[in-house]
């Protein structure tokens, strides 16, 4: 489980203050041939799973805490699991 704090746009506000809770799977390097010489297997990409998208700070008629995941675009949750997977990736 990863947790992080940025700024989206949101609610025709921009630079919005969400703390955002989300499951990381790391990927795995798969293999071009096994040891045996059979052929390998694919790489696997990394898995991102977006939890939680909650207002960091009250936000007009929005209160701290509050969970807005459902209410945001797909590209906005799209961006969100790239800036996951680059912190999980990061290693800070």
């Amino acid at each position: 489980m990863i947790t992080l704090k940025t700024e989206i746009a949101f609610d025709g506000n921009e630079d919005v203050a969400v703390v955002v809770t989300a499951n990381y799977l790391a990927g795995s390097p798969g293999a071009r041939t096994l040891s045996n010489g059979d052929p390998g297997y694919p790489p696997d990409p990394p898995e991102v799973e977006i939890c939680q998208v909650a207002l960091a700070d009250a936000l007009a008629s929005w209160d701290k805490g509050k969970d807005i995941t459902s209410l945001l675009p797909p590209k906005t949750i799209e961006a969100l699991e790239d800036l996951v997977a680059e912190e999980a990736e990061s290693g800070d």
